[in-house]
């Protein structure tokens, strides 16, 4: 009855709350034009934003970009149920926080731009939910060893520096 409304316009309130604050500070915000629920957040740059995440409940894509954002926006991403694509920009995640990627229950397909650590990479086969990894990025020979390691269905490079090694992989 009354208290189920009021929690109804009390979530509401605090998911405008959670957009206004986002778009004012440069990230971008998508709503669906007829439910106006959030589905994608890009160009989130710290992590303190990651905090208002948890208001999207239908939030199915995340772009993280810039040395701001750390392992403590991954606990936050842990409370969006229906997060099925994240995209990770020269990030200041570590190769433990990377493992930490397996609590966000939706999870399955991640892209990659900047520099990633063969650590980082070697740190996705931890993610057993993960399906798709895309590589927006030069790979070298290392970590390209690393990534035809991770259990994964596809696996994408724009590029990646060729050797005896990569060639014997493909």
């Amino acid at each position: 009855g009354k208290a189920s409304e009021e929690l109804s316009r009390l979530k509401k309130y605090q998911t405008v709350r959670a957009v206004r604050s986002l778009k004012e500070a440069g990230v971008s915000v998508q709503l669906h034009p007829s439910s106006g629920e959030v589905y994608s957040v890009s160009n989130l740059t710290k992590d303190e934003q990651c905090e208002h995440l948890k208001h999207f409940l239908n939030l199915t894509y995340l772009s993280l970009q810039g040395s701001g954002v750390t392992d403590a926006c991954i606990v936050p991403l842990s409370k969006v149920p229906n997060l099925t694509q994240l995209s990770l920009i020269s990030t200041g995640i570590s190769a433990k926080g990377v493992t930490e990627l397996q609590l966000i229950p939706s999870f399955t397909r991640l892209s990659l731009m900047g520099t990633f650590s063969a650590a980082h990479i070697r740190a996705l086969s931890q993610v057993k939910q993960l399906s798709i990894v895309q590589f927006y990025t030069t790979v070298g020979e290392e970590e390209f060893i690393a990534a035809a390691m991770l259990p994964v269905s596809q696996l994408t490079f724009s590029k990646f520096i060729s050797s005896e090694k990569t060639a014997e992989i493909m």
